[in-house]
């Protein structure tokens, strides 16, 4: 059953994203209420994952799980999963954010990691799960998985160790490798980004942090970004960028920053 494993996660409310937000000037105005409308879309989204989840992390939260046939699960910060095993299958559902399964292995029982784009079955094995952006993101480290498209028609994909590949509900792009240290930094509590586009590194960092930070401009996203940084404390790290890249960070609210 699945909530035989350790005790559930307590999530603080995802709410705190769609908050009423004070509005001190024309135009924060507008951005506020695009804001709240996706904002509200979001957090309703939110609160059905929780709902029909065994274990739910808060934003900057981690939890590490220990399921009853010997696997752990580490969930990174804003995720939700659901647990399930029957006498032929083990199943794990990431509604959303982001995961680390060691798989204990059993060949009579295979596990499977369902998330909206697809599915990863594995018999046991060490791997890193990141939905964003209406993808999964698969990250293999350690044995053999099997990858399917939420979409039938491109089939499935096998991975071995040190490859990745990305989950669309169109199909599945092609494997390539990863850099193993950087994919998993998150159980160390740091981000490492090398030379990627600022407005990746914006979403990343968004996900520890509660509100967000826009970036304004094509001309900044578009800016590289190198950089180790603690995911405990985002706004340090967007303090460095701003002083790296001589770029403005204006706070329009408690919960809203445009980068400039």
């Amino acid at each position: 059953a699945a909530r035989q494993e350790e005790d559930a996660v307590v999530a603080l409310p995802r709410a705190v994203k769609r908050g009423w937000l004070p509005i001190w000037r024309a135009g924060a105005l507008a951005a506020c209420l695009l804001l709240a409308l996706s904002g509200g879309y979001a957090w309703r989204g939110g609160i059905l994952d929780d709902l029909r989840s065994d274990y739910v992390t808060a934003i900057g939260a981690q939890r590490s799980i220990a399921l009853t046939d010997g696997s752990q699960v580490i969930l990174n910060t804003d995720s939700a999963l659901a647990v399930g095993f029957t006498p032929d299958r083990r199943v794990a559902r990431l509604f959303r954010g982001e995961a680390w399964f060691s798989v204990a292995h059993d060949a009579e029982r295979p596990f499977v990691v369902e998330t909206p784009e697809g599915t990863v079955q594995v018999t046991g094995t060490q791997f890193n799960v990141r939905i964003a952006d209406r993808q999964a993101i698969v990250s293999l480290v350690e044995g053999n998985i099997t990858l399917s498209s939420a979409d039938p028609s491109p089939g499935r994909t096998d991975l071995v160790a040190g490859q990745q590949a990305v989950l669309t509900t169109d199909g599945i792009e092609a494997a390539t490798g990863f850099d193993a240290a950087a994919v998993t930094a998150w159980q160390h509590g740091r981000i490492v980004f090398y030379q990627t586009p600022l407005k990746q590194v914006v979403d990343q960092l968004n996900r520890y942090r509660p509100g967000w930070v826009v970036v304004a401009s094509d001309r900044l996203r578009n800016l590289r970004v190198t950089g180790i940084f603690a995911v405990k404390d985002p706004d340090e790290a967007l303090a460095v960028i701003q002083n790296t890249l001589h770029i403005r960070i204006i706070k329009l609210t408690d919960y809203l920053a445009v980068l400039r």
